[in-house]
């Protein structure tokens, strides 16, 4: 089971997606359902889609995480006006040395 902050890779067999890497924004109440902004496809490029998967189709991201999909998120964290999870984003950039 994935959780917010989480970030994963689609692991779907014949998506254009496929690979694409994204952060997991929402968990449906049961735990089966998420709803992931991505922010990379599978050659690195930059995109920004907001999708619903399930667990199955997701893969736990073991990629080191860059500078820009961080400040990607943290500007999704600032839309939704989300500030707690914008400071925790900061702290987590500040740990990682992606400032």
């Amino acid at each position: 089971m994935f959780r917010v902050g989480d970030w994963v890779y689609l692991n779907v067999p014949r998506s254009y997606m496929k690979g694409a890497l994204g952060y997991v924004d929402e968990v449906d109440d049961r735990g089966f359902g998420y709803m992931v902004e991505f922010l990379r496809d599978k050659q690195g490029r930059r995109m920004k889609k907001r999708v619903h998967c399930f667990r199955d189709e997701l893969a736990l991201a073991s990629e080191e995480v860059t500078k820009e999909d961080y400040e990607s998120i943290i500007d999704l964290a600032l839309a939704t006006r989300d500030f707690g999870w914008c400071r925790e984003l900061h702290s987590k950039m500040r740990e990682e040395k992606k400032v």
